[in-house]
C-alpha cells in the first residue's frame, strides 16, 4: 500500500468560524445593532439551525454526485451571504433571514466533506487519518478566541517589561 502524505488536505473548516466565534463577534454585533445578548444569540443561532438540518441533505447530495460538484457552489453562496449579512440593513428579521441560508451553506465547509474524502482514500489507519483531519476543528475554533485575546498578552507583556 502507498503512503499517502494527508499534511496538505488538513485545514480549518470555516464553519468552525461561524460557530466558534459567537463569543467574539458577539458584543460588536450586539453593539452595532443596538440588541441584548440575548436578541444577537437568537439572530446567530438562526444559522447554527438550520445547519443542523442541511448535514444529511449535502451527505446524500455528495453521495450522488462528486464532493467538488457539492461543495464549491456551497462555498460561493456561503461568502456571498456573509457578504449579505454584513451589507444588510440593522434589522433583526433581516439578519436571521441571511443567517439561515448562511448557516446552511457553511454546512459543506464543516468536516463532512473530507471526513467523507479521507473514509474513500484510506483503508489502513482511517481512524487515525480522520483524527488528524478533525483537529483541525478543534484548531479553527481556537484561532478566533487567540486573535481576541491576544491584544491582553500583547498589554500585559508590555506592562512586565516596563517593570524591570
Amino acid at each position: 500500500m502507498a503512503r499517502i502524505n494527508i499534511a496538505p488536505r488538513q485545514r480549518s473548516p470555516p464553519v468552525s468560524v461561524f460557530v466558534g466565534t459567537y463569543g467574539v463577534f458577539l458584543k460588536p454585533i450586539m453593539a452595532d445593532m443596538g440588541w441584548d445578548r440575548g436578541t444577537a444569540s437568537f439572530a446567530l443561532s438562526a444559522g447554527t439551525f438550520f445547519s443542523a438540518f442541511a448535514f444529511p441533505v449535502f451527505g446524500r447530495l455528495m453521495d450522488r454526485r462528486t464532493i467538488r460538484a457539492v461543495a464549491l457552489p456551497a462555498i460561493v453562496a456561503y461568502g456571498i451571504l456573509l457578504a449579505a449579512v454584513g451589507l444588510s440593513p440593522h434589522g433583526l428579521w433581516v439578519f436571521v433571514i441571511l443567517m439561515g441560508p448562511a448557516g446552511v451553506a457553511s454546512t459543506i465547509q464543516s468536516p463532512l466533506p473530507y471526513a467523507k474524502a479521507i473514509a474513500a482514500w484510506f483503508d489502513h489507519r482511517r481512524g487515525l487519518a480522520l483524527g488528524i483531519a478533525m483537529a483541525g476543528v478543534g484548531l479553527g475554533a481556537s484561532v478566533p478566541m487567540a486573535v481576541k485575546v491576544s491584544p491582553t498578552f500583547t498589554r500585559l507583556s508590555a506592562a512586565c517589561r516596563r517593570d524591570r
